[in-house]
């Protein structure tokens, strides 16, 4: 199992490290140099408000039907039409709520315009997931992770062309990437929706009463926790607009530093989207999870030198080198969201862990609190420390969720990390930064980011080496069977 892992995200990793943070750090970042600060907080609002209401649009149905198919893979010709259909409903249901919403908050024209089309955007989007939840639960990775990258590749295309090729006579507006969003969407749910529906050899249909009650009571506790989860990585944007007096600017510069923080989270999505049918499969058939998840967690704490480490000490440099109009809280915010990313892999893993094992109601209660606990935060702090304030609330919430499901998921399924591998994680991270802590007064901004670089790759060589002679040793034993 952890053998069909390492090969899968591999390939899945392969295929995002060309694609996400070319949009992301690429495209993404040129459009908001381009319209400036406050147009793109405009849109950056908007997006965050229309994943507010996200809870309505699939009620937990994907993840119920990824780990379903993942346990037994009949499921999908069993009840794929009638799931369809309930998603199709859903989504009327969303879109109805968010516009009416959207009427009570004095959007302005341009902002209520983005926000439609977002609302449309994540209809699309989230019926890609729930297609793509079929195939993952399937198994068939590599097509899973093709899929994974085709919209990104289509929005790449789009972008490019609209900002270089000098085929209109203006300069971008920010309306055009909303546009080209649904472009390739459009396409990408074409694309999945033609491959699950020859697997399942049915369509949609409307689903009766019993189903509908029978199906929302098994997904509405996965709803309840994406529902949160979305929220405290959400909120603070919307709740930025809201209540600062420049709100749309500021959540500009915000958008700034949570870019990077965003690149690091589509990061460790590709691991726990793997994991979750890999672990909901295991645990159905009884058998031991917690080494396949210590290896995850060794993975992907090789990126904390490097991540922690630019956050620490070159924040400045990277904003500097991304945008034109930057603040003086830009880094500053950058640094938090950054050393940020060591929580939030604890919490998605080890969330994960919770989920698939079907202890949803831990799951529930401390998605819950820490959502509770960011909502809070962000209404003392933002008002007083502003952008920087809504950093450090999402920083505690992630904390806590973080310290939660690791004590939770190791009580219950003996996920704890031996003490061994938390020395091998931690020692070179304080070494390395302790070390540059003294010395970087007299080191330039190269020769810090060279030091980052050795040790990380220094780490991983060791990983890679160790994980080589394991699985050797593993063959060499079921050989001898």
């Amino acid at each position: 199992m952890r053998k069909k892992f390492l090969i899968n995200i591999a390939f899945l990793i392969g295929l995002n490290i060309l694609i996400k943070p070319f949009w992301i750090l690429g495209i993404d970042r040129e459009v908001q140099n381009i319209v400036g600060n406050e147009a793109y907080g405009i849109y950056y609002a908007m997006f965050n408000f229309t994943f507010l209401f996200q809870i309505l649009l699939d009620l937990g149905i994907t993840n119920l039907n990824n780990q379903s198919i993942a346990q037994n893979h009949d499921f999908l010709k069993q009840h794929f039409s009638k799931l369809g259909g309930l998603k199709l409903g859903l989504a009327l249901l969303y879109l109805m709520v968010t516009i009416l919403l959207s009427l009570t908050m004095g959007y302005t024209e341009q902002a209520t315009h983005l926000l439609y089309v977002l609302a449309i955007n994540q209809f699309l989007l989230s019926f890609v997931l729930f297609l793509r939840s079929s195939i993952s639960g399937l198994q068939i990775f590599w097509l899973d992770s093709i899929i994974s990258v085709l919209d990104r590749v289509l929005l790449i295309s789009i972008c490019s062309v609209l900002i270089w090729g000098k085929v209109v006579n203006q300069e971008f507006q920010i309306e055009w990437l909303a546009y080209a969003q649904s472009a390739a969407y459009s396409f990408t749910l074409l694309m999945c929706l033609s491959i699950v529906i020859l697997k399942a050899r049915s369509f949609f249909s409307i689903p009766d009463t019993q189903f509908i009650r029978s199906t929302l009571k098994k997904s509405l506790p996965f709803a309840v926790i994406v529902f949160f989860m979305t929220m405290y990585f959400k909120a603070d944007a919307v709740m930025i607009e809201r209540l600062i007096t420049d709100g749309e600017y500021q959540t500009g510069i915000y958008a700034q530093g949570y870019r990077f923080f965003d690149v690091l989270n589509n990061f460790v999505y590709l691991f726990t989207a793997i994991l979750f049918p890999m672990l909901s499969k295991e645990m159905a058939l009884g058998k031991p999870v917690e080494k396949l998840v210590t290896l995850v967690s060794r993975i992907l704490s090789l990126s904390f030198i490097g991540i922690v480490g630019l956050a620490i000490f070159l924040p400045g440099e990277i904003i500097d080198l991304s945008y034109r109009d930057i603040s003086t809280e830009s880094s500053t915010v950058l640094t938090i969201l950054l050393i940020t990313f060591v929580p939030m892999v604890i919490s998605s893993i080890y969330g994960t862990v919770i989920t698939a094992g079907g202890k949803l109601k831990i799951m529930m209660l401390w998605s819950g609190i820490s959502f509770m606990l960011n909502l809070i935060l962000n209404l003392i702090l933002i008002p007083t420390l502003g952008i920087v304030g809504a950093a450090l609330a999402s920083f505690v919430a992630q904390l806590t969720m973080a310290f939660s499901c690791y004590f939770l998921a190791g009580k219950k399924f003996q996920t704890f990390v031996p003490m061994s591998t938390l020395v091998e994680v931690l020692l070179p991270l304080v070494v390395t930064l302790g070390i540059l802590f003294f010395i970087d007064q007299y080191l330039s901004a190269v020769s810090i980011l060279g030091i980052l670089i050795i040790s990380t790759l220094i780490v991983a060589t060791r990983f890679i080496l160790n994980s080589f002679n394991e699985f050797k040793l593993l063959g060499k034993i079921n050989s001898s069977k």
